[in-house]
Order: C-alpha cells, then structure tokens, then sequence
C-alpha cells in the first residue's frame, strides 16, 4: 500500500517483477502474466483472476478446480458441458467460442462453491460428494470434497470462518452436497 501511495502521490508509472500473486493483485492496475519469458495475457487484476485465457493462467493466479469435460450444448451464452465426475455443467460465457463435442475444461475457483448437508434446491450445478480433508487456515477452512466415488475427483472449497467460536459444521467422511451458479465457473480450453 505504500508503494501504491507513492505512485499516485508522484503520479508516475511503476514495474514491479514479482511472483507472489497477493503482491501483484493488490498493487497493480494492470497485470501481465508471463510464461517462459512470453507474455500469455495483461489486464486488471480482476480480469485475469475473473476471466483467464487459459488453464496455465487461471492456476498460476490463485486456487482452481479443474474438472475435463466435452460441450454438450450452446444456447447463446449459456454452455452445458458434460464432466465424468460432476455430470452435467451449466455456465454463463461470453460470446463462447465453443462447439458441441469440443474438449474443454471448467475452472471453478474454491471460494465460489456452496457447501451443505442437504440437497440444494433451485440450483443447476449442483454434485454430491464425501469430505476426504479439511485444512483450518485462520481467515479460512480448506475442505476437499471426492465426487465422482473413491475413483473420482477431488475438489476444493474454500469457507470463510466468519466467528471465533462457531462449532465446525462439517468433519471428514460427511456426505455433503456442492453447488454453483452459472457464473461461478469458466469454461477453458483444454
């Protein structure tokens, strides 16, 4: 925050090299994510967080949840991708650029996806799992929940832990339910 005063106090222009991506987030108006020396995308933090051109962007910048899957349907901005593990996916792209049958991936940041006991109602994205592991880290839990059976996919999902003395409502081996909105998750290119 000091160098961001300093800038905006001597209104000049700064380069900062870095690889920790808190630092990066927090100081840049306009970021550049390189990858061997090539530039691969630039933008606001936001952006690049938000909306990343491909999967080596969207895991270099914060946690994601990868997930395989083929395009099942386009209906203008609406993409329904079919994954082995969480079934069918339902997401709100952009102009998406994707046809039936193409190979794609779904990014699903942690801090995006529900966490409950019961099955939600109302909601398309929605898959059932057993916790294999919760990590407490403070501002935060980790859960990492297995869909798919013991053969399928781990994902993670991130809890805000809100109050100090708040009983822990999930533990290990919990059958629990995640979901999604249709503008959480972005389809990638495999």
């Amino acid at each position: 925050f000091e160098l961001m005063d300093l800038q905006s106090e001597l209104g000049l222009t700064f380069m900062v090299v870095t690889h920790d991506q808190d630092e990066a987030m927090t100081m840049a108006d306009r970021m550049a994510v390189m990858d061997h020396g090539r530039l691969i995308q630039i933008g606001p933090p936001d952006v690049i967080y938000e909306a990343p051109t491909n999967r080596y962007v969207a895991e270099f910048v914060g946690d994601i949840n990868i997930m395989e899957g083929h395009v099942a349907a386009v209906e203008g901005d609406l993409v329904r991708v079919e994954t082995p593990f969480a079934g069918r996916i339902e997401l709100d792209e952009e102009a998406p650029a994707f046809a039936p049958g193409a190979p794609v991936l779904v990014g699903l940041r942690p801090e995006k996806i529900d966490l409950s006991h019961d099955e939600p109602a109302g909601t398309v994205n929605k898959v059932a799992g057993e916790i294999w592991d919760i990590g407490y880290l403070g501002d935060f839990t980790m859960v990492q929940v297995m869909i798919g059976g013991d053969q399928g996919q781990l994902l993670k999902v991130a809890l805000t832990n809100r109050t100090r003395r708040a009983a822990r409502p999930f533990a290990w081996e919990d059958r629990v339910w995640l979901s999604w909105d249709i503008e959480a998750g972005l389809v990638l290119k495999p």
